[in-house]
């Protein structure tokens, strides 16, 4: 039950993402269909409580996530990684993304820890990657054990590290800029998904500390 909040919540942020981008394609026809201004703004605010409703469904979703307390289990990372990956084709292949995996060489398969937030952890990253991906994307996920953090070769502390790699087509120099410029500026909604993502991937991990 509890990854199915996890997958859910992919896809509601999918959902939520073709709503924004339906609502930002009606505000650029507005300048040139004026007498169409009427039925857009109904059309804009329907777009917006859908909108409201999904992200108050995820909020929902993720408060029940971070309430639930750390369990340590013995599981197959690469097992783990394929069905975590599996969970989101369905919306990858849905924008034509690419979704590909690959794990260290000689990785060890059978890890400790709380596999709930680590799938949580990577849905989001990889939620993120396919949100914000075009057309003709290539997301490749690679998967790393790290020594740990106090330095002993020989310690069975491991850092489990993701690195989620999005490759696409070259994006022209102004609309890179017109993206850049839309990032930096607080005001704007338009990727406040990103953001909200990043807040809760910190959470969880701060969990499992």
């Amino acid at each position: 039950m509890e990854n199915n909040h996890i997958d859910l919540i992919q896809y509601i942020r999918h959902i939520v993402n073709n709503c924004n981008k339906a609502k930002w394609n009606i505000l650029e026809l507005i300048g040139y269909k004026q007498d169409a201004v009427a039925k857009i703004t109904d059309t804009l605010g329907l777009l917006d409580e859908q909108m409201d409703h999904l992200n108050d469904t995820i909020c929902v979703f993720r408060k029940d996530i971070e309430s639930k307390n750390v369990e340590l289990e013995n599981f197959s990372l690469q097992t783990f990684v394929t069905d975590a990956v599996a969970g989101l084709k369905a919306i990858a292949e849905d924008d034509r993304i690419d979704l590909k995996s690959n794990f260290q060489a000689n990785i060890k398969d059978s890890i400790i820890g709380d596999s709930f937030r680590i799938r949580a952890v990577l849905s989001q990253l990889v939620g993120s990657a396919i949100i914000h991906g075009t057309k003709c994307t290539t997301i490749n996920i690679c998967v790393h054990l790290l020594p740990s953090q106090d330095g002993k070769i020989d310690s069975k502390d491991k850092i489990l590290q993701f690195v989620v790699q999005s490759i696409s087509p070259s994006i022209q120099k102004e609309k890179l800029q017109k993206m850049n410029s839309e990032l930096s500026n607080s005001n704007l909604t338009k990727h406040q998904e990103l953001g909200q993502g990043l807040v809760f991937i910190k959470q969880l991990t701060h969990q499992m500390k």
